[in-house]
């Protein structure tokens, strides 16, 4: 038997570059600066709050929810609009009052609310499947936004109480459709669903709002308040920061893709999301288009016409 010897390979050695990049810039009001949206926040105040036109004084809320959850949303808001105390990994939560904080205060009304009943939670466990008790669950609450958003004066801004039973029987589902799997996010369908009654919407759950300080499953209060807030007083109108060094009159935009529910596997959507110097925002959702991933790779590519047509839309907007 002949033994070869293979002489060791002569590779060069690894180089590696690193450079530092500093944490960049937010502005608050006044044009001040810090690298921390909270920490800004409580110390200047947001963004718009200098800004007439932008800066929402008042911002009316409704619910939808089970009496119980509804109840539970208000008391926790309540409690978190004069701030929450942090800890040593969590920043403290300066409030939502036309004193401190976001410098803005809410205004509620029954009038502005919806009810989950229980009839409403009988008859969406009447259905055996549990993809037809999520369909039913959907249109229950979209019904129920679609009602509050055509009153004479509307709410600013609408908080999705869910009752934990309800969301027992339609957090997520798993279904073959079309020979495919599909996978649906409660939460997820709902937002879209929303959209098309143009209506703020945040969802808040009964067990984050009954949340004590022994739950595990809850992040900590402080930083759910940030959190809360942060995305209500955005969606009512306002600029909680901005980036600093962004070229005013420009429009940055990012294109990613999806699949629609249930549509083949070689059908892509392309989806825009642009926003200004001020972080100002919009998604737009382009034209479907055919994508063999197997003759072209796992990364969908609009053609020159398509990626026109898409600019063309976030333009006009």
């Amino acid at each position: 038997m002949t033994e070869y010897t293979m002489a060791p390979a002569l590779l060069p050695a690894p180089r590696i570059a690193c450079t530092y990049l500093d944490e960049p810039s937010l502005l608050f009001c006044g044009s001040r600066e810090h690298v921390s949206a909270r920490t800004g926040i409580a110390l200047y105040g947001p963004r718009s709050l200098d800004m007439p036109e932008r800066h929402p004084d008042i911002t009316r809320v409704g619910f939808i929810g089970s009496g119980a959850s509804t109840e539970s949303a208000y008391q926790w808001l309540s409690y978190c609009l004069s701030g929450v105390a942090g800890d040593n990994e969590h920043d403290a939560f300066p409030g939502h009052t036309d004193r401190q904080g976001f410098y803005a205060s809410l205004s509620f009304s029954e009038r502005w609310n919806e009810q989950i009943t229980q009839n409403n939670l009988r008859t969406i466990t009447q259905h055996r499947l549990r993809k037809d008790r999520f369909t039913a669950a959907l249109e229950l609450v979209s019904d129920k936004v679609r009602r509050i958003s055509r009153q004479g004066s509307p709410p600013d801004y609408l908080i999705l109480a869910l009752p934990d039973d309800l969301l027992v029987h339609c957090e997520t589902v798993d279904y073959i459709e079309a020979k495919q799997p599909v996978h649906r996010d409660f939460r997820r369908a709902l937002k879209a669903e929303a959209m098309q009654y143009q209506l703020p919407t945040q969802i808040l759950r009964q067990r984050t709002t009954e949340a004590t300080l022994e739950s595990q499953e809850v992040d900590h209060k402080s930083r759910v308040a940030w959190n809360v807030f942060s995305s209500l007083y955005f969606k009512a109108g306002g600029i909680p920061w901005s980036p600093k060094g962004l070229t005013t009159g420009t429009c940055y935009v990012g294109i990613s893709f999806f699949r629609p529910l249930g549509s083949a596997s070689t059908l892509c959507t392309s989806l825009a999301q642009a926003f200004n110097e001020y972080g100002d925002g919009l998604v737009l959702r382009g034209q479907d288009f055919l994508w063999d991933a197997k003759a072209h790779g796992n990364s969908p590519h609009l053609n020159h016409d398509q990626a026109k047509m898409l600019i063309d839309q976030v333009l006009k907007q």
